[in-house]
């Protein structure tokens, strides 16, 4: 994270300061006045001028490198610390907050954001602005034609000019609104900054002012005051890993070593192997090189679902991280995934997106296959990108959840509704928990930033009949479970038309 924060600081350090503080004063003035403000990640002093006219004391807090780079201008008390970590400031030690374009840079948002609200005063105000990720991701593509924002081999947004390098996520104004609540601020403004074209603004007058702000707003400002205490975060400690192989070869092995070398406040306290009835000796090859690996054999392949469940009846941990073996975690993935659980006490299920190896945007969501999902599926099928696109919903907008080959679940609420049906041997098991657990009155989210690259297929692509095939009866299953005629009618007809994926 130090290294992340030094590279920005090296690209940021030639900017016009002057002009920058002038382009913040909307942020300044709405925090008001007090004795003492926090001025978060920007310790080269932009603002100060303007704080010190408002405040009596300015904190600025920044990564030591930074600081020593480039010392405090007067008047303002420079602290060196992690945003990582807990901030070195007593409880309601400061009046207000400013954070600009900081949060975007930190695998666990929601964690400095409970720490802003344990150091701000009760009635303290809190202004932010961070990309609007709905505009990177979608925005972009009905204003110029580019396809949404991809990811490079470092985790980082790729294709953003040089004062975004550094970026890990992308929060949309939903997953921020959330956030904030959990850690016991009320959201008196939430709007959009740096419309990308007044041209497209004026065009799109006719859109409600959410939308607008949704789709032609480059960054998101929000101004928000304390007026409770943090909810208890539920933070876990501890997940079990349960990987379901099947000749799984050499991504077995990779996907155990990014296990292994997982480091911070969330650790793979157990990791199970279930074996579908493998050829290829992956199994005790990964064995060998890991031994505290607890493998389980099953004499012959029993499906996705049912292997899970096998490990999550042996599961000790609180939390279970299901994995396919084809996936490789990153750096921070299961802290950012567990993070979404203090944001949300309802939350049972959390995924987030993922790449393939190149780099490109993989499968991350699987919607309940309602009428508008196929017909985006078959629009994609057929070669019409851009209106599968506009067809797609919205992750949670028709049903689903975090595609099973990454997701993290809570184990006492995975027991509670059965685990994984069964009777779904490959595909649509993930649809089908996460359906029962909103009618448990729970909840399923996805985490903002890239969590792991998913070599899409590894196993399925030895077999792909048997794939295919299993792909049709998991979801005419699924179909016939929830009482869906139409749509089953729908998607017997579009798979003779396109066949499976």
């Amino acid at each position: 994270m130090r290294a992340l924060y030094e590279t920005a600081w090296e690209t940021i350090a030639a900017l016009d300061l002057e002009g920058e503080a002038r382009a913040h004063t909307a942020e300044v003035e709405a925090l008001g006045r007090g004795e003492r403000v926090l001025d978060l990640g920007r310790g080269r002093g932009a603002d100060a001028a303007a704080l010190a006219e408002r405040f009596r004391e300015v904190i600025a807090i920044d990564v030591a490198a930074a600081g020593s780079a480039c010392p405090p201008p007067p008047g303002v008390t420079l602290l060196a610390a992690d945003l990582e970590r807990p901030l070195p400031l007593a409880d309601g030690a400061v009046d207000a907050v400013l954070a600009l374009d900081v949060i975007e840079h930190l695998a666990d948002p929601g964690a400095l954001l409970a720490e802003l609200a344990r150091t701000l005063r009760r009635g303290g105000r809190l202004v932010l602005t961070t990309p609007n990720g709905r505009f990177h991701r979608h925005g972009l593509e009905w204003l110029r034609g580019r396809p949404p924002r991809t990811i490079d081999e470092s985790g980082l947004l790729a294709g953003l000019p040089a004062p975004h390098h550094g970026h890990i996520s992308l929060l949309t104004s939903s997953v921020l609104t959330s956030w904030l609540r959990a850690a016991g601020f009320e959201i008196e403004e939430l709007a959009g900054v740096g419309h990308a074209s007044d041209h497209w603004l004026r065009w799109s007058r006719w859109l409600p002012r959410a939308a607008r702000r949704e789709l032609f707003a480059q960054g998101l400002r929000v101004v928000a005051r304390r007026t409770a205490a943090p909810a208890p975060i539920r933070r876990a400690r501890e997940v079990s890993a349960i990987v379901v192989t099947d000749d799984g070869g050499e991504d077995l092995e990779a996907c155990l070593a990014a296990l292994a070398a997982v480091r911070g406040p969330v650790r793979v306290s157990e990791t199970f192997v279930v074996d579908n009835a493998s050829t290829d000796g992956a199994v005790e090859r990964a064995k060998a090189r890991f031994p505290a690996t607890v493998v389980l054999a099953n004499p012959s392949n029993r499906g996705f679902g049912a292997a899970v469940n096998l490990a999550a009846g042996r599961a000790h941990a609180p939390r279970l991280l299901v994995l396919n073996p084809d996936v490789t975690l990153r750096p921070g993935a299961i802290t950012a995934m567990e993070a979404m659980f203090g944001s949300d006490p309802a939350l049972a299920v959390a995924g987030g997106r993922l790449t393939r190896p190149d780099g490109t945007p993989a499968l991350s969501w699987v919607h309940f296959p309602t009428p508008r999902v196929i017909a985006a599926w078959l629009a994609a099928r057929l070669g019409a990108a851009r209106l599968a696109g506009w067809l797609t919903p919205a992750p949670g907008a028709a049903g689903g959840g975090p595609i099973g080959a990454c997701l993290l679940v809570d184990r006492d609420t995975f027991h509670a509704v059965g685990g994984f049906d069964e009777r779904f041997f490959l595909y649509a098991e993930e649809i089908d928990l996460c359906e029962r657990l909103r009618r448990a009155g729970r909840s399923v989210a996805c985490a903002p930033i890239v969590v792991g690259t998913h070599r899409e297929g590894g196993s399925t692509a030895r077999v792909p009949d048997q794939a295919r095939a299993a792909w049709l009866a998991s979801h005419e299953a699924l179909y016939r479970k929830w009482r869906r005629p139409l749509a089953g009618w729908l998607f017997r007809q579009a798979f003779k038309l396109a066949g499976a994926p």
